[in-house]
């Protein structure tokens, strides 16, 4: 018969309880026989006071508001002279745009919940992981928007401004180290079109080409993302990461790994595995604990909640519109 060292187990539970607090925070049956099994060992475990006290501790913070930011450091809104709601989109800095796209796309990436990393990965749920299906549908959103905006343009001098000025949102992205952003803006300038626009792509200047082939190299698929894992590597928080790497490794580790390995006929939990899960778990929400010190913009924020996005068949066929087939 197996000796169970109760002392042992709250110790572990504790460390348990402070590292992923989520975990009972979601599952008020799983924090229900944490309180059961307290109430069991309280008078014979010496651990038991520890694993009380974090409990507690862990309540307190969830009951706090976010992480606190001292605006009072904050950069200065880059804000045209005349009422925004006169403005058209193109006359608003592209640095102030990233910035509140910025704080939309943080707040959702915040949301994201370990135990979503783990749910049918390769039959990804929205009723199982409903943040991260909110951050790929923004995801999808701004870079449909980022077509249509261009499209919107049937002036060709100011449609090849209008790319520039992507291109620029995008850059705003990279240095503030929101590379969910950059391919964001890559993703809807690569659009077939946007991409077959020859004429608006003929005046865009070398600078803003340079620029847009830097960050094409870094959000390149190639050698497993090795140029996006590389950088991400080297940058210091607040950060967006563009979590579809990390859940593309999710995804490889459910496929390519069983549940159960077998010893001499024995059965065991593939442990391995799940600290494979846990090490890309903790990669796509590592960010999450630090939020950007940046200053909200209600008008321009709400405009930026409420894009404006044509489908794939009506950009095409805008995009004939505006300069035919050759």
């Amino acid at each position: 018969m197996i000796q169970i060292n109760l002392s042992d187990t709250a110790a572990v539970l504790n460390k348990w309880v402070k590292e992923f607090w989520v975990d009972f925070e979601e599952d008020s049956e799983l924090l229900d026989k944490l309180n059961d099994f307290l109430i069991k060992i309280e008078t014979i475990s010496e651990n038991s006071a520890a694993l009380v006290k974090q409990i507690k501790r862990q309540k307190s913070k969830t009951s706090e508001e976010s992480p606190w930011v001292d605006l009072d450091h904050a950069p200065p809104p880059c804000l045209p002279k005349k009422i925004l709601s006169s403005c058209s989109l193109f006359e608003i800095n592209p640095l102030e745009v990233a910035r509140q796209l910025t704080l939309i796309e943080y707040k959702l990436y915040s949301k994201i919940k370990p135990r979503e990393c783990i749910h049918q990965l390769s039959k990804l749920r929205e009723d199982k992981a409903p943040n991260i299906f909110a951050l790929i549908l923004r995801f999808n959103d701004v870079s449909n928007w980022t077509a249509t905006e261009i499209l919107k343009v049937d002036n060709l001098r100011k449609r090849i401004k209008a790319v520039c000025w992507f291109i620029e949102v995008g850059e705003s992205f990279l240095k503030l180290n929101n590379l969910n952003g950059v391919l964001e803006i890559v993703s809807g300038l690569s659009q077939t079109p946007i991409d077959r626009l020859k004429q608006t792509w003929a005046g865009v200047g070398k600078k803003h080409l340079l620029s847009l082939e830097h960050m094409k190299s870094l959000m390149e698929t190639t050698n497993n993302h090795k140029a996006l894992r590389e950088y991400i590597s080297r940058i210091s928080p607040p950060c967006i990461p563009y979590i579809g790497v990390y859940l593309t490794d999710l995804t490889f580790t459910e496929e390519g790994n069983e549940d159960h390995i077998y010893v001499k006929n024995t059965k065991y939990i593939n442990i391995d595995k799940h600290r494979q899960f846990a090490k890309v778990t903790f990669e796509i929400t590592k960010y999450q604990g630090t939020p950007y010190c940046l200053t909200i913009v209600p008008d321009l924020l709400k405009m930026l909640l409420n894009l404006t996005v044509l489908d794939e068949k009506a950009l095409y066929d805008l995009s004939l519109q505006r300069e035919e087939r050759q």
